[in-house]
């Protein structure tokens, strides 16, 4: 049965985002919909993001509800999100980062989709820019979501959707519980809502997101190799949380641990571990790894090798292009 009476939270996560912050708070604030309740929660910032909000929101009489928060200690995404579930009241927690910004009727659309779609889960398209603001140009939308949603390709997928653009049930958190600290919410609450079959896709660009800055960030941003391989290995040690928290999330659902679904998490869960060991572990850890999946390890290595390639070419054109 659809649920018309949801109630709303837009949720404006922020950290270390003095100079993008004023605008994310007034693309909340901004919200052409029915009165709701805004929460901003900062991260305990070390720069002046929690004053600037605190500016920014003085003064308002708008119709919105506004919560403003400052953790007393940096707790990290998936810490700072659960502290939102706590504060906020809504059914439904529309989610925003401190570097990104809303357009007006970005809060009314997901509020229309949860109540025509009866989803878990919604999200939309995005105007990607680069920190200065410029638009970029590419096809950002090759996330799992927008192509559909088998589960058995959500399972191995590291790209659901723009993570900036997601709005959740709360059920959909309450019900599987806080996830890994070294998670992204996205590919945790993405996958939660693709096992419960529960998903909208607003095929519109609702958010303007910024690629390059938060804790997101493109290849195109590094002018040191060494920081990409740090990045890269990284990227490994969420895999890997990722891929747990997904195990344990398919066991609450109740999913077969025959199924499909299972292998394919498990082979993405050896995968983040010989990447790992690729980058910070030694050579024994790898050929440990090559005795069991040899095809596997030696796929990751040429991956991970074409990409260093591939870096070191960008960041020379950008080095040439600055002489």
């Amino acid at each position: 049965m659809v649920r018309k009476d949801r109630t709303y939270s837009y949720c404006l996560l922020t950290y270390n985002q003095s100079k993008t912050v004023a605008a994310a708070v007034k693309s909340a604030l901004d919200q052409d919909c029915a009165a709701m309740q805004i929460v901003i929660s900062d991260d305990c910032s070390k720069d002046d993001t929690f004053s600037i909000i605190q500016q920014t929101v003085a003064g308002y009489a708008g119709p919105h509800h506004v919560v403003l928060n400052r953790n007393q200690r940096n707790l990290g995404l998936a810490g700072n999100i659960d502290i939102v579930h706590g504060l906020s009241a809504g059914d439904v927690i529309i989610a925003a980062a401190g570097d990104d910004t809303s357009h007006p009727s970005r809060s009314r659309q997901i509020m229309r989709a949860f109540e025509t779609d009866d989803c878990l889960l919604a999200c939309s398209r995005a105007v990607v820019v680069d920190p200065q603001g410029v638009e970029l140009q590419g096809d950002f939308h090759k996330a799992t979501f927008y192509q559909g949603w088998d589960l058995a390709k959500v399972a191995g997928s590291n790209s659901l959707y723009i993570g900036a653009t997601g709005a959740w049930a709360r059920e959909l958190y309450t019900k599987y519980g806080a996830f890994d600290p070294a998670a992204y919410e996205d590919l945790v609450l993405g996958f939660r809502a693709a096992l419960e079959g529960r998903i909208a896709v607003i095929d519109e660009k609702l958010v303007n997101y910024c690629l390059g800055g938060g804790i997101t960030s493109s290849a195109d941003y590094f002018d040191d190799l060494h920081a990409f391989k740090a990045h890269r290995a990284q990227s490994y040690v969420v895999a890997s949380a990722i891929m747990r928290q997904r195990l344990k999330d398919a066991q609450t659902y109740g999913l077969e641990a025959s199924s499909a679904v299972w292998a394919v998490i498990r082979k993405a869960q050896t995968r983040a571990a010989i990447g790992l060991s690729y980058y910070r572990g030694t050579r024994g850890d790898l050929f440990l790894h090559a005795l069991r999946h040899p095809f596997l390890v030696l796929d990751t290595v040429y991956s991970e090798r074409r990409r260093c390639r591939k870096m070191l070419r960008r960041m020379r054109k950008r080095a040439g292009g600055r002489q």
